[in-house]
């Protein structure tokens, strides 16, 4: 019987990352545009002077590196047959009881 072992290439591992940072930077994103939103709520003569590109952007750039997350996980791995062939357990077999 043989066995398959999974491991993370390098292209896993950004995967891996990629799945953790996208999210958190995207909360912190949302964090800084409520801020800005509730500052024109407030005083509705400042929209003219605040700028949302910067969240939008980093919004758009998070959405891309999360939705990136899930193929890098897929492509990044590589796999390891273990055969057991050589170790006298075969089919049918038992382990000896001492």
């Amino acid at each position: 019987m043989s066995q398959v072992r999974q491991r993370f290439t390098g292209l896993g591992w950004l995967g891996v990352a990629c799945l953790f940072i996208g999210p958190i930077m995207s909360g912190y994103a949302y964090w800084g545009l409520s801020l800005k939103l509730a500052e024109i709520a407030k005083n509705p003569y400042t929209a003219n002077y605040l700028s949302l590109s910067s969240e939008l952007w980093t919004l758009g750039i998070c959405g891309i590196i999360s939705l990136s997350a899930f193929p890098l996980l897929l492509i990044g791995r590589s796999y390891e047959v273990i055969n057991d062939l050589g170790t006298g357990k075969g089919v049918g077999r038992a382990d000896p009881t001492l």
